[in-house]
């Protein structure tokens, strides 16, 4: 991910049952709005299975997360030139996915 000045990134944990489904952000209070949308998918790493929707290149801000029924899963904060993490429901997360070297 190419993070910094102005941008951070966002990852978002859910369960298995928002595989293939795309989860939408909007920033709050941002202008212009910024809106984007990314689909879940399944990732791995040496000791469990995640499923994991990216957000590079955010701008930093407060955001809504819609589900993919569109209805408000949960807010977050992005922060500049860091990756933010947020456990939706059903998520199993026990691990860090992403570092940041």
């Amino acid at each position: 991910m190419d993070i910094g000045g102005d941008f951070g990134a966002l990852v978002v944990y859910t369960g298995e049952h928002l595989l293939g489904e795309e989860v939408e952000i909007a920033s709050v209070g941002l202008s212009p709005r910024y809106e984007t949308h990314t689909v879940i998918r399944r990732r791995r790493t040496d000791t469990t299975e995640l499923m994991v929707g990216v957000y590079p290149d955010v701008p930093a801000g407060r955001y809504i997360v819609w589900d993919a029924a569109h209805e408000t899963a949960a807010e977050v904060v992005v922060e500049a030139g860091r990756v933010s993490e947020l456990d939706l429901p059903g998520s199993h997360r026990v691990e860090r996915f992403f570092e940041v070297h």
